[in-house]
């Protein structure tokens, strides 16, 4: 309801006829109103939550601003109820579109003038510059002016904030609070709108189209698919550093600007030393990427590049110095080599040791740089730059990830090493459980990896400090956790040597002891005794729990990980650390790596368990789906859900039902000419033939016995057809066995006719058998079904006066008279030759028409 409600807001006011564009941009205005509603009505909550908190709690008085800014809000929001109702005038349109854009704008305008232009509303409104773009994308002249008149505005609303006092100016505190969540609301919301509009106006498919065209310049001169592929990557790999070089001397032109505009006189040739050798590295890149598109030698041009990128990280590195972390870039340089496009590996080995050298001599030489920008550039620009380092460095990585087909690589190599040890179980559980412990032991080698490259980045860190006690560091932090890295990858290795859990359990009791003896090392501010938190569920998802050790295992290490958390709780706080670690920065940022892991080792364990879980569930309704099959091929659908209820079935007494039975005439004497592979093969597939056919009529099968077949309509479900659905049946099994008789004639080969019985009556139907169930009829009906098989002629169907009253109607059937049967005496018989020709398809008495379905079908 809440969805159609929301769909009918969306929709209201829209075009009857508009094309797929025009809807879309319908959509996004109302989108926009309901947000701006949306905000207002939050806005005023958060107002009263606010005003009221601080009357409760703090007891200071903020009454007066809710007057002014409730009566804001709410002439807002009846504005954008207004222009929401009038949206269904279509001429007006586009006046409502361009009065809501100014009204985005005009609200935080007039809260300024409340609350002080101060409090960072001023960046909210620029966020909203795209609006007119957004309000008529298609009509640049429109937008054109609306952005105009609101830059005007901004411009005068800018110079009003140099003169004017606001009536109700925020505290201090919350100016700071606003400023920080308004900036941040403000990017939120003008990346939002810069997406919208590329979605709206499809400029990313256009920039897309024309970003696959370059990429793709040159690779027509490959014939193979992958030196194609590869040649695309690389050109793309060129692109996005030309681009990225682009984007640094945009930021460096601003930067000489301003720095020329500060001291002429000081900043004069900056622009000589920064951006002249970027415009000239971007000049080659251009060159080289014509070139590199028209020449086969696509590896030589790859390495100018590369090497020309290299030098000119290098010779910016020294003109800036150590402190704004330009030698970082080699780290994702090193990683380029791989985008080569046809250059061996070793050459790409080779070229990867380049921005290595690199990166080693400026970080053991580099330190004041010849020509540095001030100290306030240089710490914004190595902020920028670590951001884009690590950005650059994993974006790479996954590129690789891909390219190289990294993922399905290492899955393969995960699973080959989570069935180490498989071999000796034979239970698939077994197996599951040493599987399992597999993974869980890499996933600690990983995490005790973690823990020593964090360990060696807090003693670089301490030695950049002047922390004169290395070797003691290293003996209490690093000796043990390395000592740990190789006792868990021993144990990990031992697995695929033992069946037994010595491996997963020395390697849990003994993390149990490492975390506990770290846990006391360090201060408790750090978080770190806590984290034998981390070893909790392994036990419990490891282990079975069943046999003594490993009931014994669970217990010990439950007992243990509560007395090392608490043993260390306790010990920190009366006594020193072992080893505490002497800057609070570095024990802080350790307290935050501590938790981050620590969570994300307990949502890897929930995921892994849950899926665990799922693949158990998945196995066991795959196995139940296969008993249920096997039990659907031996009993009725209805009896397979009564036997599941109760555990046992009921006889039933059905009034009326048809039975019919089958029998090879002459089997004995041509199955002994037959081999028993070929015996057993043909009865096989006229049985299954015979399955077919009953399955399509809804006949139910009842057994084979020997070379007779057995099977019965209007059971277990009753209907009114079912003589009829047996003679249908009965008729294409004889037509079957006539095609298989004229071809064995023609080969030459012994051939088995058939001889069936129908009869018609009551019976009783149900399971017979404890251990073996069987599906079975009994009764007078079923007697002389049997003897209309045996007083039968081969090739013919016999049927029962009882079955011949019943279809007399739609088939036509010739008279025997009273004929002898066993134990029976003399009984009518029919012979059942043919549908008759108004029932059948073109008259010729063997598929039912239209006509007979109709009447046979319910009205």
């Amino acid at each position: 309801m809440l969805k159609r409600l929301f769909q009918a807001l969306v929709n209201y006011g829209a075009k009857p006829n508009a094309t797929e564009v025009e809807a879309r941009h319908h959509r996004f205005v109302s989108h926009g109103l309901l947000l701006n509603l949306a905000f207002l009505c939050l806005a005023l909550l958060l107002i009263h939550i606010f005003i009221w908190y601080m009357e409760a709690k703090e007891h200071i008085s903020y009454a007066h601003y809710r007057t002014p800014l409730f009566s804001l809000c709410f002439a807002f929001i009846a504005a954008n109820l207004i222009f929401y109702s009038l949206r269904r005038f279509v001429r007006l349109q586009s006046f409502i579109i361009a009065a809501a854009a100014f009204a985005f704008i005009l609200f935080p305008f007039f809260l300024s003038l409340l609350i002080g232009f101060d409090t960072g509303l001023f960046y909210y409104v620029l966020a909203f510059l795209p609006i007119g773009f957004l309000a008529f994308p298609n009509h640049i002249f429109r937008a054109s002016i609306v952005l105009a008149f609101n830059v005007a505005f901004l411009v005068a609303m800018r110079a009003l904030a140099l003169k004017w006092k606001p009536h109700f100016p925020a505290p201090e505190y919350i100016k700071i609070e606003l400023n920080a969540i308004i900036v941040v609301l403000s990017i939120l919301l003008f990346g939002i709108q810069i997406l919208y509009l590329g979605f709206l106006t499809q400029v990313f498919q256009r920039i897309h189209d024309v970003w696959m065209h370059y990429a793709k310049a040159g690779a027509e001169k490959y014939i193979d698919e992958k030196e194609r592929r590869n040649h695309v990557i690389s050109n793309q790999i060129i692109m996005v550093f030309t681009i990225a070089l682009i984007v640094v001397a945009v930021v460096q032109a601003v930067l000489v600007i301003i720095l020329l505009i500060r001291h002429v006189e000081t900043y004069l040739f900056y622009f000589l030393f920064y951006l002249v050798p970027t415009l000239i590295c971007i000049s080659l890149f251009l060159q080289i990427f014509r070139l590199k598109a028209k020449s086969n030698t696509n590896t030589r041009f790859e390495t100018i590049i590369f090497v020309a990128g290299n030098i000119y990280t290098l010779y910016l590195s020294f003109i800036q110095g150590h402190e704004i972390g330009l030698h970082y870039v080699f780290l994702p340089l090193i990683l380029v080599p791989a985008f080569f496009s046809v250059a061996s590996v070793r050459f790409k080995y080779a070229m990867a040791l380049l921005p290595t050298a690199f990166f080693a001599l400026c970080f053991f030489t580099l330190q004041d740089g010849w020509r540095p920008l001030p100290p306030d550039m240089t710490s914004f620009a190595g902020e920028i730059l670590v951001f884009s380092n690590i950005g650059l460095f994993i974006v790479t990585l996954i590129y690789i990830w891909i390219k190289s087909e990294l993922k399905e690589r290492f899955f393969a190599l995960w699973r080959r090493w989570s069935l180490r040890g498989t071999h000796f179980f034979e239970s698939e559980i077994d197996k599951k459980y040493r599987i399992m412990q597999n993974q869980l032991l890499l996933v600690f080698i990983v995490l005790t990896s973690f823990m020593i490259f964090n360990e060696v980045k807090i003693l670089f860190s301490l030695s950049k400090l002047g922390f004169n006690d290395t070797t003691g560091f290293i003996f209490h932090y690093l000796v043990p956790t390395s000592f740990s890295l190789l006792l868990l990858t021993a144990c990990f290795y031992a697995n695929k040597f033992t069946r037994t859990l010595t491996p997963i359990s020395v390697a849990y009791l003994w993390g149990i002891l490492l975390l506990g003896y770290v846990g006391i090392s360090v201060q408790a501010d750090s978080f770190f005794y806590i984290f034998a938190l981390a070893l909790l569920p392994l036990p419990f998802i490891a282990l079975s729990g069943k046999t003594p050790w490993e009931k014994m295992i669970l217990g010990l290490g439950l007992f243990s990980i509560s007395f090392i958390i608490l043993f260390s709780h306790w010990f920190l706080q009366r006594y020193s650390p072992l080893f505490p670690l002497p800057d609070n920065a570095i024990v802080s940022q350790l307290g935050f790596v501590v938790l981050a892991t620590l969570i994300a080792t307990f949502i890897v364990y929930f995921f892994y368990t849950t899926a665990q879980a799922r693949l158990s569930e998945s196995e066991i309704e795959t196995e139940r789906h296969k008993s249920d099959q096997l039990l659907l091929n031996i009993l009725p659908a209805d009896i397979v859900r009564e036997l599941k209820d109760k555990g046992s079935t009921e006889p039933i007494l059905f009034q009326s039902a048809t039975v019919f039975f089958t029998d090879f005439v002459g089997f004995t004497k041509i199955a002994e000419a037959m081999t028993p592979q070929k015996l057993v093969g043909e009865l096989d597939r006229c049985f299954t033939y015979f399955d077919k056919v009953c399955e399509r009529y809804k006949l139910e099968k009842l057994k084979t016995i020997g070379d007779s077949f057995m099977a019965a309509g209007g059971i277990p479900i009753p209907n009114n057809t079912h003589a009829i659905d047996c003679c249908l049946a009965a008729m294409e099994i004889r037509d079957f066995m006539d095609q298989m008789r004229f071809i064995k004639k023609k080969q030459n080969q012994p051939y088995w006719q058939l001889r069936i019985g129908i009869n018609t009556g009551n019976l009783v139907a149900g399971v017979v058998g404890e251990k073996k169930f069987a599906y079975d009829v009994w009764g007078d009906t079923v007697n002389t079904a049997s003897r209309m098989e045996s007083a039968g002629i081969a090739g013919e169907i016999n049927i029962s006066e009882a079955t011949y009253l019943q279809v007399k109607k739609f088939f036509v059937c010739e008279t025997r008279g009273k004929i002898l049967a066993k134990n029976k005496g003399k009984i009518t018989m029919y012979f059942l030759r043919s549908i008759k020709p108004e029932y059948s398809v073109d008259g010729k008495g063997r598929i039912p028409n239209e006509k007979f379905k109709k009447i046979l079908t319910p009205a």
